[in-house]
């Protein structure tokens, strides 16, 4: 006699996912190229920003589901292009080019112009290029020499300085909204240096730290311009991820179970759902986090979306880049291949949401997550950003 068992579990909050829209591939790759690193990912999932590895050169790419790898190609007098930001669509990309005599050089990169040199502020030497609007007209950054400025690109390439929080003499900017009205970054001085928020008509407003922080920075602004996050330190020096609103001030979005510590790369166009990597007893374990759900491993959302063979021996380091467009999400994200290798993928799940039920019943059938204040910020911990 065959017996089934019922049993009720309560749940409360467990993500729903569907395997048919699930798809997980490889990004910055091609014939010789042995390893790849993903920046930022475009709102639609055409498009990643990458680095890639061949044995003959390091090189600034991007990557599109049509037209695989190709180069972002080099500013004159630069050895080196990395990409830092792309716009919605794809189809403009910006970031930081080396020069042979060792300064640095932002960069507009379209489809249709290729790669172009964005100007410094006068008496500067250095300008790193950070993040791009959704329409790829404004770039913002840096310009340094001995003390950096956040700056503002507009479309005709004018820079426009965007000053300092009080008491500050340096400051970066790190993420700009979709319109390119608002810009997040960081602004300081030699003993502080706290998350900011610019706009033409209210200027730099300082947002302070989360509880017993001393140092903040925001990474970056969701495209509708509703939701600020990044990193603020602890009283023991651990970094902390915040998520920013205008109604809920600065908060805390917590860590994965044996996390000590993480960092805030990417958000969804509205901000509910943010990406980036947690520092872990076991090591560095990309995340996605969600409104009402909050924070999980990426590998295990990928895995419940019915990704498990593909994923297969990969672990997942940090995701860059998350998008919602026609309950899809896009996701770019870094971490070894199965040979070991660094190498970057793009995932696209349907959007991970609560049940909206408490309980369910299964059926079982038989037995059956401090940079120079003089410089630029690169992309990681407090530390570093890249």
């Amino acid at each position: 006699m065959v017996k089934h068992l019922c049993v009720l579990a309560v749940v409360l909050g467990v993500p729903v996912v569907s395997r048919a829209q699930s798809s997980f591939v490889k990004v910055g790759g091609g014939p010789s190229i042995f390893a790849s690193r993903v920046f930022a990912g475009s709102a639609d999932g055409s498009t990643a920003a990458c680095v890639s590895y061949s044995s003959q050169a390091t090189f600034g790419s991007v990557w599109t589901q049509a037209n695989g790898t190709t180069t972002l190609g080099l500013l004159s007098g630069t050895t080196y292009s990395e990409p830092h930001g792309v716009s919605a669509n794809g189809s403009a990309i910006t970031g930081t080019a080396l020069t042979t005599g060792g300064d640095y050089r932002a960069f507009r990169w379209t489809s249709s112009g290729g790669i172009q040199s964005l100007a410094a502020l006068a008496g500067d030497t250095k300008t790193y290029g950070q993040a791009i609007s959704g329409d790829g007209s404004v770039v913002v950054g840096s310009s340094a020499s001995f003390g950096a400025r956040a700056v503002r690109w507009l479309s005709n390439g004018t820079a426009q300085n965007l000053g300092f929080v009080s008491g500050g003499n340096f400051s970066a900017a790190n993420g700009v909204s979709g319109d390119g009205s608002v810009v997040v970054g960081e602004s300081g001085n030699s003993s502080f240096f706290h998350a900011f928020r610019w706009t033409s008509g209210a200027g730099m407003q300082d947002l302070g730290t989360l509880p017993g922080g001393t140092l903040s920075r925001a990474f970056g602004i969701s495209a509708d311009g509703s939701t600020i996050f990044g990193g603020s330190n602890s009283p023991v020096g651990n970094d902390r991820g915040f998520r920013w609103t205008a109604s809920g001030g600065m908060e805390n979005i917590g860590l994965l179970a044996d996390g000590l510590g993480c960092q805030i790369y990417g958000s969804s166009q509205d901000g509910n759902a943010l990406v980036g990597t947690c520092y872990t007893t076991s090591g560095q374990r990309a995340f996605l986090w969600q409104q009402g759900i909050g924070m999980r491993p990426l590998n295990s959302v990928l895995i419940e979306a019915g990704l498990g063979s593909e994923m297969a021996g990969i672990n997942l380091v940090d995701a860059r880049s998350v998008s919602v467009v026609g309950g899809k999400m896009y996701i770019t994200c870094n971490g070894s291949n199965n040979s070991g290798q660094a190498q970057a993928f793009l995932a696209t799940v349907a959007v991970p949401e609560p049940t909206s039920v408490i309980g369910f019943a299964v059926l079982v059938s038989g037995a059956s997550l401090r940079r120079r204040k003089s410089e630029a910020p690169n992309r990681g911990n407090l530390n570093s950003r890249h």
